[in-house]
């Protein structure tokens, strides 16, 4: 599943059964990354679409709940510009 729209919305269904569905916010903005504490970018060929998580004890939680649903989507992490930290699944590129 390349298209990241459709692994954002398989990520988000994994929420939803987790019980965290209100825990993350999805959106193509950018600069919503600035205001996020964690983060999740699924990109593929220029698209991209951002699940992210800000700083509440029960976000966190959903933000960890959501690294091993990712084993199979060959993960990179990176930090954003303002050293927080972030996770970006590319696609099969590594991002630096």
């Amino acid at each position: 599943m390349d298209d990241p729209q459709a692994r954002a919305a398989a990520s988000g269904e994994f929420l939803v059964e987790a019980d965290y569905e209100e825990q993350c916010t999805t959106t193509s903005d950018d600069a919503a990354l600035d205001r996020a504490l964690f983060s999740i970018t699924f990109e593929r060929d220029g698209d991209r679409i951002h699940l992210t998580f800000d700083d509440s004890g029960v976000q966190d939680w959903a933000f960890v709940a959501m690294l091993p649903q990712l084993s199979g989507d060959d993960p990179a992490l990176r930090a954003p510009a303002r050293g927080l930290h972030a996770s970006v699944v590319d696609g099969g590129g590594a991002l630096g």
